[in-house]
């Protein structure tokens, strides 16, 4: 098969395929569109940057990945998306793109083999090629992906079960994987990780600007400064807040941070009426996909004062041995629902904290819990008295 690339006015345009029977097909074109305005990530891109240069010093055979990963509503596939359009021209072999469905309400995620037969047919395989039979589809997409430069976009992810199979065997191609899990058993394949987290003050305010009128923004710089620390600068928040602005142009901005502070701030990021499309759906999807024991101790983190915890904190509160709650908490970590800050240290993103309180809603279970973690305080709080008193006469 050949292909190539021909410049017209300045303007990259692909060439047609030539299959091995002759058959002149298109190279398939897949990607979502761009958002217009992007800004931000500017260390997320230059890392990706990086790996796109890193051809000539992969092995042959091995496939340049990178996962994107991080929180529910943390952009994710905006980032990939937005990379890959300014990368696109690089591949004569075109660009592939699917929803793995991983966290999708109401859906399963989508099996690899069926993500395998959407891709050999924009491929220009014959239908009557496609089996389905994951192991024979994977060696015919190997087949096709190593006579051509493919990008490669898997975009909501679940598990590294629906990643295996679609990883081609050439350098030439390059593949993002987009997931709220770390995917880590992807490293010793080669993977490079890139974690997205929230936006910093700036872009959050760059952000809410872009879709308002200039005089508004204009007239409360400090509101809208206001309104993405109550979004927690997490970018699905900010577009769903910047949206109801829009709709509502005859709501100021402070007004609209005085009823997110007010209210129950997690309903009214949402899209209108649409309980689907909103911060909290987005988070419900990955704690209903959490194991019980994991669904737990998340709940009951949301019990907890300040800005941070340890796991002996975390095991307080949960009524866990401390290795076993070290154990929860590493899994949580790895699916973005707690980030470690320092060694031994974590904490909860604000609008999280939020989710995670509701879903330790019932009372009893809410005064037991701190009437746990009041017990461990007293007791570390006597400890570290006799340790720094020693000696010293006590009342009991």
């Amino acid at each position: 098969m050949s292909s190539g690339v021909t410049t017209v006015g300045g303007d990259v345009v692909r060439d047609k395929f030539v299959s091995m029977h002759g058959e002149a097909t298109v190279p398939p074109a897949q990607l979502p569109s761009d958002i217009p305005g992007f800004h931000g990530r500017q260390k997320e891109l230059s890392t990706l940057d990086e790996l796109l240069a890193q051809r000539d010093r992969t092995p042959p055979g091995v496939p340049r990945i990178a996962v994107i990963t991080g929180t529910a509503g943390s952009g994710k596939t905006t980032l990939a998306v937005h990379w890959a359009h300014s990368v696109v021209s690089r591949f004569d072999g075109g660009h592939l793109y699917v929803d793995m469905k991983g966290y999708t309400p109401g859906n399963p995620p989508l099996r690899a083999v069926d993500a395998l037969a959407r891709f050999l047919r924009a491929l220009a395989v014959s239908g009557e090629s496609i089996v389905d039979d994951e192991q024979e589809c994977a060696a015919r997409y190997r087949s096709e992906a190593s006579r051509r430069g493919l990008l490669i976009v898997l975009d909501n992810v679940r598990s590294v079960e629906q990643v295996r199979p679609l990883l081609p065997a050439n350098r030439d191609c390059l593949v993002l994987v987009t997931s709220r899990e770390c995917l880590s058993e992807l490293v010793p394949k080669g993977a490079l990780l890139v974690e997205v987290g929230p936006f910093d003050a700036a872009d959050s305010f760059a952000m809410l600007s872009r879709t308002l009128p200039p005089d508004r923004v204009a007239t409360e710089p400090g509101a809208l400064a206001r309104l993405g620390e109550l979004c927690g600068h997490l970018p699905l928040a900010l577009a769903l807040a910047s949206g109801r602005l829009v709709a509502a142009p005859g709501q100021s901005v402070a007004e609209y941070a005085d009823d997110l502070t007010a209210g129950d701030r997690l309903t009214e990021l949402a899209a209108g009426d649409a309980s689907h499309t909103s911060v909290r759906a987005a988070f419900d999807v990955s704690f209903r996909g959490l194991p019980k024991p994991q669904r737990r101790l998340f709940s009951m983190l949301g019990l907890l004062p300040g800005s941070d915890f340890t796991a002996h904190t975390a095991a307080a509160i949960n009524s866990s041995p401390l290795p076993r709650t070290r154990g929860l908490l590493h899994r949580l970590v790895a699916a973005h629902l707690v980030q470690q800050t320092t060694p031994g240290r974590y904490q909860l993103h604000d609008l999280l904290r939020l989710y995670a309180a509701e879903r330790a809603a019932d009372q009893a279970r809410r005064t037991e819990a701190e009437a746990r973690l009041l017990r461990w305080y007293l007791c570390a709080a006597d400890a570290a008295g006799q340790a720094i008193n020693a000696g010293t006469v006590r009342l009991p």
